[in-house]
């Protein structure tokens, strides 16, 4: 996995990868030149971004995050009852046509009877630019994210409000989160970096205090409920900005990565690293160490712009990449195995053979037997078409909109059970209507609903199966 942050500064670049054991190694980070302008003109020379990462590292068969200031988004949290209110107040409190943004729904949260969700949104041709670029450049785009839930979801921290402060040459926005509703966001111009390292101390010291006075105001009207002490997170690389006396009053404490995440990345610097290592965390899921200590009525998701089509074809080719790496590996490892034993086989013809030995050159000669056995098997299994695509492509086009997928596996090399998912729905009547739709397709035969749980969440999970019918 690799994530870049495009801020109007520079390019912060993270390659990493999740373990078995659930860790988060960084394996690379660095720094570059900024790309901004380009993107923020849409000149499509921003693809020189992809061609430069391509120069740092190797992009082959990895999953790529983008990462955009929060400057760029329309972010609010609404307090609704139907999915219909909800719409109007979006419309009404956005001044562009909802039509021509890209939205997400990144928090929803049910404390009691109320019903409040975080919606991120952004003009659709700030995300289109990248798709194509990256396109241009064979680069596979996983996910284009607001920079505050990637920097929210780092601190693996959900019980406690998280109030932030991005500051660039010409911007600063304050983007807060509360456990009990959501986020919420301020641009504040006046506390730009060339505005706060002005000369005139003096009215300085008045943006800043005028600043915070209208943030906690905003936050005690949008969350009565939320602490409008709590410290901030100052992110700036300007360190005397940090050292005002206004702003010294309201500091946090630089935060840091939780255990899970190995890096060797300084303490004093992690901090300005976080937006774009935790947008890797999408990968979570949440039974994961990252979640332990969410509230029972909150839910967090990812705030990916990128259109459905686009991170299903990401997530085909990444799921394609790792069968066919693991069927590769499995080949070399028979092999060698073979020509460890013809060696041995070879050696000990030329030489007076024990009878210990010999019956370990007659064991040989069957395992060699056995071993091409495997390998034939493995070789047949790959020229067989298991129509993952025709597959894949019915069970999107059956899925209500209320049902999602956690895991597709196609292709098991059983005919019985041909495809199996896990699905996550609020109801499981979901799952039923679900099944009715996919009988309606020859491809598929005996679909069967082998198991339902509920989450943590309160969502119902179902696996299914299905074995293969008509593939002509």
């Amino acid at each position: 996995m690799i994530s870049i942050y495009i801020r109007p500064d520079k390019t912060q670049i993270i390659k990493a990868k999740i373990k078995k054991d659930k860790t988060l190694n960084i394996v690379f980070a660095t720094e570059i030149e900024s790309y901004w302008q380009l993107f923020k003109d849409h000149d499509m020379n921003i693809s020189a971004l992809f061609r430069s990462l391509k120069a740092l590292t190797s992009t082959a068969y990895e999953e790529i995050y983008i990462v955009l200031p929060d400057m760029l988004f329309f972010i609010d949290c609404y307090d609704y009852i139907a999915e219909e209110d909800l719409t109007q107040l979006i419309k009404e409190h956005i001044p562009k046509d909802i039509n021509n943004l890209y939205m997400a729904t990144a928090i929803l949260c049910n404390p009691g009877t109320s019903h409040k969700k975080t919606i991120y949104a952004i003009e659709k041709e700030y995300i289109d630019d990248l798709i194509i670029a990256a396109a241009g450049e064979k680069i596979t785009l996983t996910s284009i994210e607001p920079a505050s839930i990637g920097f929210f979801r780092s601190q693996a921290s959900w019980q406690h409000e998280h109030f932030t402060l991005e500051i660039f040459e010409d911007s600063a926005t304050f983007v807060s989160f509360s456990p009990i509703a959501g986020v919420f966001k301020l641009d504040e111009p006046k506390l730009s970096e060339k505005k706060l390292l002005s000369t005139d101390i003096d009215q300085v010291n008045q943006n800043i205090a005028e600043a915070f006075v209208e943030h906690d105001f905003t936050a005690h009207n949008t969350f009565s409920a939320m602490n409008i002490n709590a410290p901030f997170d100052v992110i700036t690389d300007k360190k005397e900005i940090l050292e005002n006396d206004v702003i010294k009053k309201r500091l946090a404490n630089k935060a840091t990565l939780p255990p899970f995440v190995i890096t060797d990345i300084a303490t004093e610097n992690q901090q300005n690293f976080m937006s774009v290592i935790g947008t890797l965390m999408q990968n979570y899921e949440c039974t994961d160490e990252i979640f332990t200590d969410m509230p029972p009525y909150l839910t967090i998701s990812s705030a990916n712009m990128l259109p459905e089509q686009i991170r299903l074809n990401a997530k085909f080719k990444h799921i394609k990449h790792i069968i066919k790496k693991s069927s590769q590996m499995l080949i070399i490892f028979l092999s060698a195995i073979i020509f460890a034993e013809t060696a041995a086989i070879i050696y000990y013809s030329n030489i007076q053979i024990p009878p210990d030995l010999q019956m370990d050159y007659d064991k040989a000669q069957k395992d060699i037997k056995a071993i091409n056995a495997e390998i034939k098997i493995i070789n047949d299994s790959k020229k067989e078409d298991e129509y993952p695509m025709k597959a894949f492509t019915a069970l999107i086009g059956a899925r209500p909109n209320n049902c999602g997928f956690a895991n597709v596996s196609i292709g098991t090399g059983k005919d019985t059970n041909w495809v199996k998912l896990t699905a996550a729905a609020p109801d499981p009547i979901i799952f039923q209507n679900y099944i009715a739709q996919l009988n309606n397709n020859d491809i598929f035969n005996n679909i069967t609903i082998s198991k339902i749980t509920t989450d943590v969440s309160g969502l119902k999970i179902a696996d299914i199966e299905a074995g293969k019918g008509n593939l002509q």
